[in-house]
């Protein structure tokens, strides 16, 4: 379960569009009087975990949305996020939250989430 100070809104996954991105990349720089906004995402549905890096410390976990699936990728994953990444199925429901960011690793440079924290639902 996730309490309001832990997000600053909730979004349905298609949402995370890149012309959301831009507005959020606009209220940069972030730091420490300017904090990324984070966002909830409920009961979303798990296409696909993989795990990648050298050692596989990586977890990219893929969301379905309406025109595609959105990425949420977390680094160097352990606690309560490597748990639950371990335990989720294709098609199970998972609420999410995230700073949306660029995804600076593909060629695509599309939003993508960086995982914060997820639940299953």
């Amino acid at each position: 379960q996730f309490f309001e100070e832990d997000f600053d809104a909730e979004l349905e996954p298609e949402r995370a569009t890149e012309s959301l991105l831009a507005k959020v990349e606009r209220l940069a720089p972030f730091g420490e009087k300017n904090n990324k906004p984070g966002f909830l995402f409920k009961a979303c549905t798990i296409t696909r975990v993989s795990y990648f890096g050298k050692g596989n410390e990586h977890v990219k976990i893929e969301i379905q949305q309406d025109f595609g699936r959105l990425e949420a990728v977390t680094f160097f994953a352990k606690g309560d996020i490597a748990k639950v990444a371990k335990t989720l199925k294709i098609g199970a429901r998972a609420d999410i939250t995230g700073h949306l960011e660029r995804d600076q690793f593909s060629r695509k440079n599309q939003p993508r989430l960086r995982l914060l924290d997820i639940v299953q639902a």
